[in-house]
């Protein structure tokens, strides 16, 4: 979030010398973000695709979808999905310019709630946002890992045994069916 909140400063000082647009626009696309998070809570891996929206929304079988085809497996563990969350800068330019020329002002406190939990088993609507921040808005998966709970096979550990196979021998003789 840290590094989101610094590539935001930034583009908050190049929104103000270019003139920011004041209308607030729908997004095309949208940043996802898968990330693994291990046992330790280590981020072992980060996929990034970019999601297109139909009328600002998000279908949930989208985004069951988009679940559901990037959980992966690595070194016999299995990542299960844990949460999504969006994060939408949906403040005014108003907002954005007392931000920047106010050197008092908390800009940490203004961020903290651009960040929400989404349900992904309802539509996802994405608010309106300012053109100068639709390239930050971004939708994050989180996975994390679950430990098999069948060992892998180690083929010096297995134990070698005889199938015994028994045969019944039945009597010699045979039917003749007369028609």
């Amino acid at each position: 979030m840290l590094f989101m909140l610094f590539v935001f400063v930034s583009i908050l000082h190049y929104i103000i010398i270019y003139q920011m647009e004041n209308e607030k626009k729908p997004l095309d696309t949208i940043r996802v973000y898968c990330l693994y998070i291990d046992q330790d809570n280590n981020i072992i891996k980060v996929s990034l695709t970019n999601q297109s929206i139909h009328n600002s929304i998000i279908h949930k079988d989208s985004l069951l979808k988009m679940v559901h085809c990037n959980s992966i497996q690595h070194n016999d563990c299995k990542y299960y999905y844990k949460n999504m969350m969006l994060y939408n800068v949906h403040h005014e330019v108003e907002d954005v310019e007392k931000m920047v020329y106010d050197e008092e002002y908390d800009w940490e406190i203004y961020f903290k709630d651009c960040l929400y939990e989404i349900n992904m088993y309802k539509d996802l609507v994405i608010p309106k946002a300012l053109p100068a921040f639709h390239d930050i808005q971004s939708l994050f998966i989180f996975y994390h890992e679950k430990k098999s709970a069948i060992k892998p096979h180690d083929s010096k550990m297995r134990k070698m045994t005889t199938k015994r196979v028994r045969i019944n021998e039945l009597s010699n003789k045979t039917r003749r069916i007369v028609a």
